[in-house]
């Protein structure tokens, strides 16, 4: 019965262990953000692209590629990767796509659709400020009208 219970152990384990095995790797990316607006000034012109993957087995490779360009990374197994890279970008609307595979050939892919400009962003008016400029404005009018 002693023997029998140590097996039972032996391949419970056995089993949670390899579980992390049969798991595909996991991508985020958290910049770009989906339909984002960036406003560029920067010579070489690049944009920042960072994210997060996870590999249980480890990473063998990371594809980060426009359709065009493609950059390849490879890893020796790290299991926990957060990433930054300068990747060339043109100006207008652009897509990028990564690829992450993992030592035993599993993948998984994002995309990101985002819009490129050169220069400084226009500027915003705040709601609050123009809200608070008309109330000024009117006012400053009505005290005019009963100083008449």
């Amino acid at each position: 019965m002693k023997h029998s219970k140590v097996i039972m152990f032996l391949i419970i384990f056995g089993l949670f262990v390899n579980v992390s095995a049969l798991s595909n790797p996991s991508l985020v990316i958290t910049s770009p953000k989906e339909n984002g607006v960036f406003y560029v000034d920067v010579n070489p012109p690049h944009l920042t692209i960072q994210g997060i993957i996870d590999a249980p087995v480890g990473i063998k490779n990371i594809t980060i590629t426009d359709g065009q360009k493609s950059f390849n990374i490879n890893y020796n197994t790290k299991t926990h990767y957060e990433f930054s890279y300068q990747f060339p970008y043109t100006i207008g609307n652009d897509q990028i796509m990564i690829i992450v595979y993992d030592v035993n050939g599993n993948s998984v892919s994002e995309t990101r659709n985002f819009s490129v400009y050169e220069g400084i962003p226009p500027p915003t008016t705040s709601p609050g400020f123009v809200g608070v400029g008309c109330l000024l404005a009117l006012m400053i009018v009505l005290a005019l009208y009963k100083m008449r």
